[in-house]
C-alpha cells in the first residue's frame, strides 16, 4: 500500500460532542448509545464526561485490549459513579483462571436457601388480635431489588469479608444484623435511585416491617467500620474505596439476578427450556442440596440465558480510560480511526449490544457457539491499567463469580417457588446509571412450592 493510500485509510472519529450529552446519557444510556451507533457506527465522539469516545464493537474492543491505557480519574472527566469490578479483591491476577465459586458454593447456597425460606410468611391461623394495616397485606409481596441485595450481601459475606454475615456486624461496629442491613440498604438505594413515579406507590409489607430501603442507615458508620476492618486485615483502610468495592460487588450481582427475573417476565418463551434443563440437573437432589459449579456447567441453556440478559440488560459498564499512546481502531467497513494519546475512551455495553445482528431480539441462542458469540461488557472496571489494555467480556475471576452467584440464586428461586410474579405490567425494563436494573419499588409475589410451605408451617389467613 502506498503512503498516500495509507494516509487516506485513516479517518477522523465521527460524531459531534454536545453540551447536553452528559445529561442525555445519564437519563437514558441505552437510548443515547443506540442513537450514536445508528448515526455514526460503533466508534463515535460524545460530550459525555468532557469528551469520551464511545466504542463497542468487537474489532475496536480487541484493539483497545492491547493498547496502553491509564484508568481515568474524576479529575480528568471520568464519573465518580462508575462501579469497580465485582469481587476484585477476592480475584487476584494470578488466579484469573480459577473458579472462585467452587469453594464458596455450599456456604453461599445455604444462606440463599435460608433467606428465601424466610420469604414465605407464617400466617396467623385464624382471625386477628389487632387491626394493623399490615395484617391485610399478603406477606409474600416484597420489594424485589432491596430483598435481593440483602440476600446477596448476606450470602457473599464469606467471600467479601472472610466471615459469615452473622459475625460481620460486630466486626464493623454495628449492634446487630438489622442495623448493618439498614446502613447498607440506605446507602445502596441511593446508587439506584427510585423514579418519581415510584415514590407515590402504596406501602408494602416490606416498608411496614422497617426495610433498609425506607429507614435511614448510618453510611458514615459503615464507611468507618469498613476502613477499620480493612486495616485490621492488612488492607489500605480507605473507607470510601472499601465501601465502593462492597457496593460494586453486591449491587452488580443483585442487578443481574433481578434482570434475569425481569427478562423471564418480558420473554416467557425462554422459560420452558430453562425449566426442563433445571429439572434434569436437579433430579435426585434434596431440596437443600447446594447448586454447585459442576451443576451450573451442566446448564448451558441457563448460561446462554444469563449472557443474553447481560447483553440486553447489562448491570453496569467498564471504567473509562485514557490512552497512553496513539491507537488505531480498525473499522469493519475498511480503514481505521486514529485516537490520539490522552483520548478518553468509554467501552460502552449499549453500543456493544447494538453492534450485532438482530440486536433488538432477545435470543439466548446467539451464545450457543462460543466462537461467534457477541462481546459482553456487563460489569464495572474491566480495565487493566499501566500498559495492560482494556479487558473485555466476563473473563475476570471476580466477574465470573458474580455470574455464578447470580445463576445459582436464580436456579434456587425457581426451585423453591412455583411462580415469581413481578408487580408491574408491562414488565419492568431495567434502567438507571451506574447500576442498570429494575427500580427500587418494583414488587414481587413469590408463590412457594408445597414442600416449602409445609416446612415453613404456612397457615392461610381467615378473614
Amino acid at each position: 500500500m502506498s503512503a498516500a493510500m495509507a494516509v487516506a485509510s485513516i479517518q477522523s472519529v465521527p460524531g459531534t460532542p454536545g453540551s447536553q450529552d452528559e445529561k442525555d446519557f445519564c437519563g437514558d444510556p441505552a437510548g443515547f448509545s443506540t442513537k450514536g451507533l445508528r448515526t455514526h457506527g460503533p466508534v463515535f465522539s460524545t460530550g459525555v464526561a468532557g469528551g469520551a469516545v464511545f466504542v463497542g464493537d468487537a474489532a475496536s474492543l480487541t484493539a483497545l485490549s492491547s493498547a496502553p491505557v491509564d484508568v481515568a480519574t474524576p479529575t480528568d472527566g471520568s464519573s465518580v459513579m462508575e462501579l469497580a469490578a465485582p469481587f476484585a479483591p477476592s480475584a487476584a491476577v494470578d488466579n484469573a483462571a480459577d473458579d472462585l465459586f467452587v469453594e464458596h458454593a455450599e456456604a453461599f447456597n445455604k444462606v440463599v436457601y435460608d433467606e428465601l425460606f424466610l420469604w414465605i410468611p407464617r400466617y396467623k391461623e385464624a382471625g386477628f388480635q389487632t387491626f394493623r394495616f399490615e395484617d391485610f397485606i399478603d406477606g409474600r409481596v416484597r420489594r424485589l431489588l432491596p430483598s435481593v441485595r440483602l440476600l446477596v450481601l448476606h450470602a457473599a459475606s464469606p467471600v467479601l469479608f472472610g466471615v459469615p454475615y452473622a459475625e460481620l456486624p460486630q466486626q464493623l461496629g454495628f449492634e446487630n444484623k438489622a442495623a448493618l442491613d439498614k446502613a447498607y440498604g440506605a446507602h445502596a438505594a441511593k446508587v439506584r435511585p427510585a423514579k418519581m413515579t415510584e415514590m407515590f406507590s402504596m406501602p408494602s409489607l416490606y416498608d411496614l416491617e422497617g426495610s433498609a430501603a425506607t429507614i435511614g442507615g448510618d453510611t458514615n458508620k459503615l464507611r468507618e467500620g469498613l476502613a477499620a476492618y480493612a486495616r485490621k486485615r492488612g488492607g489500605g483502610g480507605d473507607g470510601d474505596a472499601e465501601l465502593w468495592q462492597l457496593t460494586s460487588s453486591v449491587e452488580q450481582t443483585a442487578a443481574l439476578v433481578c434482570n434475569m427475573l425481569a427478562a423471564a417476565k418480558a420473554h416467557p418463551e425462554c422459560l420452558a427450556v430453562l425449566e426442563s434443563e433445571q429439572a434434569a440437573i436437579l433430579k435426585g437432589t434434596t431440596p437443600t442440596c447446594a447448586i454447585t459449579s459442576a451443576m451450573l456447567e451442566d446448564m448451558p441453556q441457563l448460561d446462554a440465558y444469563a449472557r443474553e440478559t447481560m447483553r440486553v440488560y447489562p448491570p453496569s459498564r467498564p471504567a473509562r480510560v485514557r490512552l497512553a499512546q496513539p491507537t488505531e481502531i480498525p473499522l469493519s467497513s475498511g480503514g481505521a480511526l486514529e485516537l490520539p494519546a490522552g483520548a478518553l475512551v468509554a467501552p460502552e455495553p449499549f453500543v456493544a449490544r447494538g453492534a450485532v445482528e438482530r440486536a433488538e431480539a432477545f435470543s439466548p441462542a446467539r451464545f450457543a457457539d462460543a466462537a461467534s458469540a457477541p462481546t459482553l461488557l456487563p460489569f464495572g472496571s474491566a480495565t487493566r491499567a499501566g500498559g495492560g489494555g482494556v479487558g473485555v467480556g466476563i473473563d475476570a475471576a471476580g466477574s465470573r463469580l458474580a455470574v455464578s452467584m447470580s445463576k445459582a440464586t436464580y436456579v434456587q428461586m425457581r426451585r423453591m417457588f412455583d411462580e415469581i410474579i413481578l408487580g408491574q405490567s408491562p414488565p419492568p425494563i431495567p434502567a438507571g446509571c451506574p447500576v442498570h436494573t429494575i427500580g427500587e419499588k418494583i414488587e414481587v409475589l413469590c408463590k412457594p412450592k408445597m414442600f416449602y410451605e409445609l416446612q415453613r408451617g404456612v397457615k392461610q389467613l381467615k378473614f
